[in-house]
């Protein structure tokens, strides 16, 4: 039987971070997109501006998840928006949220969204961390290389799905697996692997 294929998917505006992660093979990246320079805020072309970057990174999640090939995910994990933000950019974050999640069910392939509470716990035992122990444990724990928040936050998400099905990435404490007894899982079969 092949090894499952998870995708994690820190998805931004600006730095998408993403990890792909099949048996012993881990890949990590980033989806980049800058704004388009002298464009006024809060303005047509600035609006307009932004949903073709949306759309241009929904395009790349199809290529990262495989949708549509032989190669599809077999679990795509996603991080929740962080509901307790503030600032001018709500509005585009939501958005971008929601548009790339209706992307990614529109494929058919299966999508676990996990808060990012959820994410911190499994990662570093408190339901609290701020990103730079996120990214330290993730750099302690799992295998593979990542460059900042972005990827590591992806390759965490993976992880946790990769656990999910049976074929975990590294062993976790105890502690930090109760994070995923609140994750909202999609349908899925479990895939074990011969001793």
């Amino acid at each position: 039987m092949t090894s499952p294929l998870v995708v994690g998917l820190d998805l931004s505006l600006t730095s998408t971070g993403w990890a792909r992660c099949r048996g012993g093979n881990i890949e990590t990246g980033l989806i980049r997109s800058e704004p388009l320079p002298g464009l006024v805020p809060r303005t047509l072309p600035w609006f307009r501006s932004s949903l073709v970057r949306i759309a241009d990174l929904q395009a790349a999640l199809l290529t990262v998840t495989g949708a549509g090939t032989p190669g599809a995910a077999d679990l795509i994990m996603v991080e929740g928006p962080s509901l307790g933000s503030k600032g001018s950019a709500l509005d585009r974050m939501f958005g971008l949220w929601w548009l790339c999640l209706q992307t990614l069910f529109i494929t058919g392939q299966p999508v676990a969204v996990v808060t990012p509470s959820q994410l911190q716990r499994f990662m570093t035992g408190k339901g609290r961390a701020a990103k730079p122990e996120v990214m330290a444990a993730v750099i302690k724990r799992l295998p593979g290389d990542v460059t900042c928040f972005d990827d590591a936050d992806a390759l965490a998400l993976a992880a946790m799905g990769c656990h999910h099905l049976g074929v975990p990435l590294a062993p976790m404490p105890a502690t930090h697996l109760q994070a995923m007894s609140k994750v909202d899982w999609p349908i899925t079969e479990r895939i074990t692997t011969d001793a």
